[in-house]
């Protein structure tokens, strides 16, 4: 292979960078990957251009570019299964691109030192790993969930067993209550009765009180007038003695 041009050299390099990035923190590097993505595609458009470059390298650095973009496009998803889901759709290809040196411009026979599909698994291998936690937590949050509306539940049969427990006692005791206050208008009734019985029983008795004190009445006076007539009479007979004294006998 002969001298590579600025461009393919820069393309290279930046690939190897980008790569570097990808495979050591995606998450922590991502804006940058994306920045560099957008660059590599401008220099690749522009070395589509270039007559030189052989097509089936530069279709190597298509798929190399292609897959650094959906990394990106993974690495920016919110949900892990789109994450793996992205990533499943790339292609697998062996990379034919010759790695290039800070300090030199001419392809070396070995590969990169990992292409983008090495780096790819290994991110599928982490977002594997953290949807097997996501999917871990919320089995244990669904087991704490039902374990919690298990207690609700359990409370709520205690309540409202204790509920059906303090209606009957109150059925109970309302029952017992109207027992009693029936047993009290029975007897109110009776003594309301006797009241009215014991009235007229007394009023019987007044009547008869007054007859037989009308009679002790005029008995008294007829006593009282005759002491008097007596009394009278004793006196007109002491003054008739002193009017007329008795004629002594000789």
């Amino acid at each position: 292979m002969g001298m590579l041009s600025t461009d393919e050299l820069s393309f290279q390099r930046l690939v190897e960078r980008t790569k570097r990035l990808a495979r050591d923190d995606l998450k922590g590097n991502v804006w940058k990957v994306d920045a560099a993505t957008k660059y590599l595609d401008r220099l690749y458009a522009t070395m589509q251009k270039d007559r030189a470059i052989d097509r089936d390298l530069l279709q190597q650095y298509g798929l190399e570019v292609y897959q650094l973009r959906k990394l990106v496009e993974a690495e920016q998803q919110h949900r892990t299964e789109d994450k793996i889901r992205i990533l499943d759709s790339l292609p697998d290809f062996e990379p034919k691109i010759a790695p290039v040196t800070e300090t030199t411009s001419k392809a070396a026979e070995a590969p990169l030192f990992e292409s983008s599909g090495g780096i790819r698994a290994r991110n599928k291998a982490v977002y594997r790993k953290d949807l097997r936690q996501e999917l871990l937590s919320s089995s244990k949050n669904a087991h704490e969930h039902d374990l919690t509306m298990t207690e609700h539940e359990d409370m709520h049969q205690h309540l409202a067993n204790e509920l059906l427990d303090l209606t009957r006692s109150l059925k109970t005791s309302m029952k017992l209550a109207g027992n009693v206050i029936r047993e009290d208008n029975k007897r109110l009734d009776q003594m309301n009765h006797q009241v009215g019985s014991n009235k007229e029983k007394l009023a019987a008795e007044s009547a008869r009180l007054e007859k037989h004190a009308y009679k002790w009445c005029a008995f008294d006076c007829m006593i009282i007038v005759i002491f008097i007539f007596l009394f009278a009479s004793f006196i007109c007979m002491v003054i008739i003695m002193k009017i007329f004294p008795k004629v002594a006998v000789r």
